[in-house]
């Protein structure tokens, strides 16, 4: 699949009315590099290695100039996204655990933390192997900050250019205002869908995530048709078997209530890598070693130390 369609400076520009106001910033070599890097700095504590040279230290000043000037222009808050992502998987590092930013500190914090942006840098299109950086067009995205309500957010799935399922987005609350509002919602998404986004987007098949504000639908983003997207309340493998007849057929799902519940999908993003090796047994060696170490702790605790 061709994902380099789904970054957001390609389909802002034709899309732009009906999303939230973006500001882009270009993304060099040399940022790419500080991104990825080992290590989580900030530009001042980075500029002050070594082995940071002066080229780095100057596209890292006008970047943050840069950075700091967009968010001024966007009210002084904003949500920052790479060319594919957003950097939810580091919200455990922010202040008040959000997405929001107000100055450069704060979003190159978010960006730095997140494995999900090392993964747009290194292995986004797919393949398995690293591609050339100077190959894609990286991109930071800056977006107005707007507080949305979590009820009235949304994952529409797309295929053949049909609108065939929508799920609630955020699985890990109930929401007893859905159940309520279930109707309309699905007729504005529907309506919104038929009358903005079909035939318009670059593939058949694809996810876009929207959300309600006023009775308004407002477009968040695109992603691919597929496991590269979470399919939330759906499998694939059952979404590749609907067969729409018309609009009334249209698959709505959503927490119905608090016993179905899902798992936070980020909950393990804040544990170090060996801790995760360690609770789900992927390294034999570093278990070997806890056991070792409890029993020495024991031995301690029973006064054998000879």
């Amino acid at each position: 699949m061709d994902v380099k369609g789904f970054a957001i400076r390609e389909w802002y520009g034709k899309f732009s009315k009906l999303t939230v106001k973006t500001v882009f910033i270009s993304v060099d070599d040399l940022i790419l590099n500080y991104l990825s890097s080992d290590g989580i700095y900030l530009p001042e504590d980075y500029q002050q290695l070594s082995s940071t040279d002066s080229e780095t230290k100057t596209s890292l000043n006008r970047f943050v100039t840069d950075v700091d000037l967009a968010i001024k222009q966007l009210g002084g808050q904003v949500i920052p996204k790479f060319t594919w992502s957003v950097p939810k998987d580091a919200t455990w590092i922010s202040h008040d655990k959000s997405l929001k930013c107000i100055n450069s500190d704060e979003v190159l914090l978010l960006l730095k933390s997140s494995n999900q942006i090392t993964h747009d840098i290194d292995y986004a299109l797919g393949d398995g192997a690293a591609p050339e950086k100077s190959t894609i067009n990286h991109v930071l995205a800056l977006r107005k900050w707007v507080n949305v309500n979590p009820c009235l957010e949304f994952r529409c799935f797309v295929r053949n250019n049909c609108l065939i399922a929508i799920s609630q987005r955020n699985v890990q609350q109930f929401f007893p205002e859905i159940i309520e509002k279930s109707h309309k919602i699905k007729s504005l998404i529907i309506d919104f869908i038929n009358s903005e986004i079909k035939n318009k987007f670059f593939v058949e098949n694809f996810t876009l995530d929207v959300f309600l504000t006023d009775h308004i639908v407002k477009l968040l983003d695109f992603n691919p048709y597929g496991h590269m997207s979470h399919s939330l309340l759906y499998t694939y493998e059952e979404l590749d078997k609907v067969n729409i007849l018309n609009d009334r057929n249209i698959l709505f799902r959503y927490i119905t209530s608090q016993k179905d519940v899902k798992a936070n999908l980020h909950i393990w993003d804040a544990y170090p890598e060996d801790f995760l090796h360690l609770h789900g047994g992927l390294d034999i060696n570093k278990f070997i070693d806890f056991m070792n170490l409890k029993e020495n702790c024991n031995t301690f605790e029973n006064g054998d130390c000879n």
